[in-house]
């Protein structure tokens, strides 16, 4: 650690000292890289393909699940892009409004404490996108 204390500020410094004592994968800085890794195995889970979730408007339960997956897994992940909230940046991503993103989010937010298959998607999802973290 303290070789590479030279390159990070002292904010820097103690990020990477809590993420360290705390166990925890510091996230990494390439939202759209990461946040495409993400849709492609939330995509892959679900056996949606990418086009209809990224850009299509139609009402398939499976498709609507798995881009609000991916929603929720992008959003936690980043909850800023270049010091706001990804909001904006998700509807981007998905050819949706930003309100739209927030809702997605919500809604498997709440049906985490409720349904079991969403919370048994979502463990299984947590897995292999940990995966692809460093």
């Amino acid at each position: 650690m303290d070789r590479l204390v030279h390159i990070l500020t002292y904010n820097g410094k103690k990020i990477a000292e809590n993420s360290i004592n705390c166990k925890k994968n510091i996230v990494p800085l390439d939202f759209e890289g990461s946040s495409i890794k993400i849709i492609n195995i939330v995509c892959d889970y679900y056996d949606v393909d990418v086009s209809n979730i990224r850009s299509s408007k139609d009402r398939i339960d499976k498709n609507i699940v798995a881009k609000q997956m991916a929603i929720y897994f992008i959003k936690s992940d980043f909850p800023k892009v270049n010091g706001v909230e990804p909001n904006q940046a998700i509807g981007k991503l998905f050819n949706i409004h930003r309100t739209s993103a927030l809702h997605g989010y919500k809604k498997i937010r709440d049906l985490l404490d409720v349904d079991k298959m969403i919370r048994r998607d979502y463990q299984e999802l947590r897995e292999r996108i940990n995966l692809i973290y460093p």
